[in-house]
């Protein structure tokens, strides 16, 4: 009885589900090499039932997707991390417990999108600049992993075209909040995956360390997110679309310069 009238509070779900997914991620690196991927996708839609469980309400539609991509992208980045990595026990309960607050905090955010699509909630603001940042810290993880995997041009620019296709439909939906995808939020997704995916490739070629490689595709995330959700805003002026394309490409060559390998 007890624990079920614990778990009504979302805020005690949300903790449950964090404390229980840093615990399975405490053995990911315990996994054979064999096995250890599988335990990762399962882990990951773990973390997709967990997060469902925690909101309980009102999921229905696009939410059902958007809602879960920052969750689930940075628990399998953490998981993917951690067996990449040779660090030892107390970094690696480091690491977990950082991704444990900062999943906590996506989480809230998401909870709000979820009930603004409802009803006005004030921390929606908040919630949006949380999302923002939460977007572009899980775009480099993501982004650092896939070249620090050492794998071929070709199968990076594609999991960098699948990742960031979902990075940005969540990010972009965040702007109407609708129970449907609208064709701008849609087609700005697919056209600025499609250019991230086409400069991915193109920094296959290049010396860059996964650190820089990283970096400069968030850089690309920042540029593409700003530019079109002005767009769907319907705020683009010229002015904006020339700060947004120079410091983009003032910091993607600051980085291919410093951090070439």
């Amino acid at each position: 009885m007890f624990p079920q009238i614990l778990f009504q509070n979302k805020r005690v779900r949300i903790i449950f589900s964090n404390l229980v997914l840093s615990l399975l991620l405490l053995v990911t690196p315990l996994i054979g090499d064999r096995w250890v991927y599988f335990y990762i996708l399962l882990l990951s839609i773990t973390s997709y039932f967990l997060t469902s469980w925690s909101f309980k309400q009102y999921l229905y539609g696009i939410k059902l997707v958007n809602l879960f991509v920052l969750p689930v992208f940075l628990v399998a980045s953490v998981a993917i991390f951690l067996v990449q990595s040779d660090i030892s026990f107390w970094l690696q309960l480091l690491v977990v417990l950082a991704f444990a607050v900062v999943n906590y905090v996506i989480e809230l955010s998401q909870n709000i999108f979820n009930v603004s699509e409802v009803r006005n909630i004030p921390l929606l603001r908040a919630a949006q600049t949380v999302g923002y940042l939460s977007t572009l810290g899980v775009s480099f993880l993501g982004f650092f992993l896939i070249y620090n995997s050492h794998m071929s041009v070709f199968m990076s620019s594609f999991l960098v075209l699948v990742i960031s296709f979902f990075i940005y439909l969540q990010a972009l939906w965040q702007i109407e909040l609708k129970e449907n995808l609208s064709p701008e939020v849609l087609q700005g997704s697919l056209v600025s995956s499609l250019l991230t995916s086409q400069i991915g490739f193109i920094i296959g070629f290049w010396p860059l360390t996964p650190v820089g490689a990283g970096l400069a595709l968030t850089t690309v995330v920042y540029t593409c997110l700003g530019l079109v959700q002005h767009k769907i805003k319907d705020s683009v002026t010229r002015r904006t679309v020339m700060e947004y394309v120079f410091l983009g490409l003032s910091v993607f060559a600051l980085l291919i310069v410093v951090l070439s390998g």
